[in-house]
């Protein structure tokens, strides 16, 4: 199953991606961009699907959802102001870090490295 993901960047449309399970409209994913990873939102299926392209899967849903109404106002947000999409999509859902859940390591330093550091 295909979906089409929109990513809080400069971007006006939304990028295809492989999607193993169902995902709604307005679910938070997790899908590679480049050589990273990046937050998208599941967005509205009205973009043709690319030929002949070789199509990344998402990577997991980060269990965040985002109103069908907020949607809209996303879109008409966009239209009136002449923005991109998905710079309001970043203004609405601020920085990624928000939803991944980073796992946290404690370093012991030692006494020499200690004074280094001050």
């Amino acid at each position: 199953m295909k979906a089409q993901v929109l990513l809080p960047k400069i971007f006006n449309y939304t990028f295809t991606y492989n999607s193993k399970k169902e995902n709604k409209i307005g679910d938070l994913v997790i899908v590679p961009f480049g050589s990273n990873y990046e937050i998208g939102v599941i967005w509205k299926n009205k973009y043709s699907e690319p030929i002949n392209i070789k199509i990344k899967d998402i990577k997991e849903n980060t269990g965040y959802r985002i109103d069908s109404k907020l949607i809209d106002f996303i879109e008409w947000f966009s239209n009136y102001n002449m923005v991109p999409v998905g710079l309001v999509l970043k203004m609405v859902i601020g920085g990624s870090d928000k939803f991944l859940k980073f796992k946290d390591e404690f370093i012991e330093l030692k006494k020499t490295q200690k004074k280094n550091i001050d």
